[in-house]
């Protein structure tokens, strides 16, 4: 949610969590999914 008040794109945002996908392994994808939801529900995704 900050990121996006911070004036983040969906583009950047995207790519954060391929990053925390990629260095967390599961944990990382548990998260992500949370932020894609998120961004979904605002419609953002």
């Amino acid at each position: 949610m900050r990121a996006l008040e911070a004036g983040a794109t969906k583009d950047e945002i995207l790519e954060t969590i391929s990053v925390n996908v990629a260095m967390s392994g599961t944990t990382g994808i548990a998260e992500s999914l949370r932020v894609l939801k998120l961004l979904d529900e605002l419609g953002k995704l």
